[in-house]
């Protein structure tokens, strides 16, 4: 079966279907990313700390980079600070982490970035808001640009 919008909609009665236009904004989640609001509304059981804006720095809604070593996220990387450190244009700088050197990209224009070891083997996981990995891991390492601009 192959599925289109018609066929979402004839197959799954109810379901609302997402399609770039239909929104003034062209966001169909409005201003999600630049209020205070964490979450979708749903209780999250699993939370060890709840976000603290003033405490870590950043608003709830930055994005960033998280990097994995094994299954575990060892680092993120705010996109602010890497625009700090990479300019508008982006680009590419080394880091380590965990004694292990990662080549750090990010193109601004994108909204993206992405992390690989010196063999090219991609070390992140999809952007996620920093309140949201904060809340799951409070002590998580948080990369901070110590280069002057």
């Amino acid at each position: 079966m192959k599925l289109s919008d018609r066929g979402i909609l004839e197959h799954f009665r109810g379901t609302l279907v997402l399609r770039p236009g239909i929104y003034r904004s062209g966001n169909p989640y409005g201003d999600y990313e630049t209020t205070e609001k964490q979450g979708i509304g749903h209780k999250k059981p699993a939370l060890r700390k709840l976000y603290d804006a003033e405490k870590v720095g950043f608003h709830p809604k930055e994005r960033v980079l998280g990097i994995s070593m094994g299954k575990q996220i060892r680092r993120i990387y705010p996109y602010s600070e890497l625009h700090k450190r990479l300019g508008k244009d982006g680009g590419k700088f080394t880091d380590r982490v965990d004694d292990q050197e990662v080549i750090i990209e990010f193109r601004p224009e994108y909204q993206w970035a992405q992390a690989r070891d010196a063999n090219g083997t991609v070390l992140n996981r999809p952007y996620s808001y920093i309140f949201a990995v904060y809340q799951h891991i409070p002590d998580i390492e948080i990369y901070r640009n110590d280069l002057p601009n």
